[in-house]
């Protein structure tokens, strides 16, 4: 008998900046699966970023890690395991993450 199971890893949501609350576009934004980098995307102008991807998840979902770089912003990386501990992860919130970039002094 053979049985499959997928599943979407990662998070989409918001980014803006810490200090003027302003959303970011242009940040760039690299999923990593179990270390592996995947597509190369990109916020838009309203801040919107995809950071989730749907995957096979036999015999488990893969580790999902996302890098957020600007210029003149300190790069960020979500490890999504813990930041969904965290922040009490339900099915409402993978697509509503608010994320706060703060600028380099």
């Amino acid at each position: 008998m053979l049985t499959s199971c997928e599943g979407i890893v990662g998070g989409d949501g918001k980014i803006y900046s810490s200090t003027t609350k302003e959303p970011l576009d242009s940040v760039e934004v690299m999923l990593y699966l179990n270390g592996h980098p995947q597509e190369l995307t990109y916020s838009d102008s309203t801040g919107f970023f995809r950071g989730s991807e749907f995957v096979g998840c036999v015999p488990s979902c893969p580790d999902a890690i996302v890098k957020l770089k600007k210029n003149g912003f300190e790069t960020m990386t979500i490890d999504f395991k813990k930041f969904w501990k965290e922040n009490e992860f339900n099915s409402q919130t993978r697509d509503n993450m608010k994320i706060f970039l703060t600028p380099i002094k």
